[in-house]
């Protein structure tokens, strides 16, 4: 039992000033009511009868020399197992000693039955004697026949050693030629490791690589590689623009071309107000102030005083004898650039006179994908 929950002791002298009347009767009480319970419990221990937590199983006892257990109940049960091999005459194995035999009670006529005689010990002898004898023939037999085996046996381990030494030689030689004739440096995985970095080289036009088959390419099952050619698809309009550009100004005209996968356009530019002027070029190239004419043409009836700049593709082409008159209406009216921007195809004119100037031109346009 543990120690009660209130100690008389642990109080102060004058109780009544820390707890009430009521408390201190309570506290009082409460020492008899743990007693109580703590003997209630332990009368129900005792009284148990379960196998295992009976009150005989939490009874000890010290030990008992030829019984086993340490509580009532252990001892009991070896009691009672005693007492019923006692009545049932059964004597536990190894437990009789000399003390316990009579003298004279073990008599020859008690082991009558399993003595052999003389006569019967002396036949068993000479009956193992010569089974002895004849193993031992039989041992030597088998130990000559064992010898000439063995010597068979290495003879064979030799020849056949010969035989793969000899055929490890001819194998070697066949390794060293693996890498081919004349190569003497080279090993297989040198070779596999040049296969494979070989195999991501790509041709080139002095380099010997790989290619890789792309759209409309087939290869038939002996090697031949065929192409399907398809048409480029074209796009094409015309447009005329009159309108006055100011003084140093520019004119800009986006055409739409319904998708971005067009790289060439080729244009045509006619003077609307003398129809011997016009120029026809090719544009490739898809960024602001960058285009440049590939091929330039004009009418042929037409003495040039201007040019097209090829780098800047400034194009203001005049005649001797009418100066006013370019493929763009005006002198002092140049195309500064075209270019395919995406889905559109740009336009820009400048003017260099500080002047406003009519700018009076048909252009008509293809775009090629």
């Amino acid at each position: 039992m543990e120690d009660f929950t209130f100690k008389h002791s642990s109080q102060v002298d004058n109780i009544s000033s820390v707890y009430t009347a009521a408390e201190i009767k309570t506290y009082y009480d409460s020492r008899g009511v743990e007693l109580r319970t703590f003997i209630n419990a332990l009368v129900g221990i005792l009284n148990s009868v379960t196998d295992g937590s009976s009150g005989a199983d939490n009874i000890g006892t010290t030990t008992i020399s030829g019984l086993s257990g340490n509580t009532v109940q252990a001892l009991l049960e070896a009691l009672k197992t005693a007492i019923d091999e006692a009545v049932l005459g059964q004597i536990p194995d190894n437990t009789l000693t000399t003390a316990k035999y009579q003298d004279g009670s073990v008599t020859a006529v008690k082991c009558a039955a399993d003595v052999a005689t003389q006569a019967e010990l002396d036949a068993e002898a000479s009956t193992r004697g010569s089974a002895d004898t004849t193993l031992q023939g039989n041992i030597n037999t088998e130990a000559s026949t064992r010898g000439s085996a063995d010597t068979t046996l290495q003879g064979n381990i030799n020849t056949e050693a010969s035989t793969r030494g000899s055929a490890d030689t001819t194998l070697q030689g066949n390794i060293d030629n693996l890498a081919g004739t004349g190569r003497t440096t080279e090993t297989v995985k040198d070779n596999a490791d040049a296969i494979s970095a070989h195999e991501d080289e790509i041709a080139t036009d002095v380099i010997l690589g790989h290619v890789k088959k792309g759209d409309r390419i087939t290869i038939s099952v002996d090697g031949t590689i065929s192409a399907d050619v398809q048409g480029m698809t074209l796009n094409s309009g015309t447009f005329t623009e009159t309108t006055s550009i100011t003084g140093s100004g520019d004119y800009t005209k986006s055409v739409a071309l319904g998708s971005s996968d067009y790289k060439i356009a080729f244009v045509t530019i006619k003077n609307t107000v003398s129809s011997n002027w016009a120029a026809s070029f090719i544009i490739a190239r898809t960024a602001a102030n960058t285009s440049r004419a590939i091929g330039v043409t004009r009418a042929p009836s037409v003495t040039v005083v201007g040019s097209m700049n090829s780098v800047d593709s400034k194009l203001s082409i005049a005649s001797s004898t009418d100066t006013n008159l370019s493929v763009s209406g005006h002198s002092e009216i140049y195309l500064n650039h075209v270019y395919i921007n995406g889905s559109n195809l740009e336009f820009k004119w400048t003017n260099t006179s500080v002047s406003a100037r009519s700018l009076a031109i048909t252009v008509q346009w293809e775009v090629l994908k």
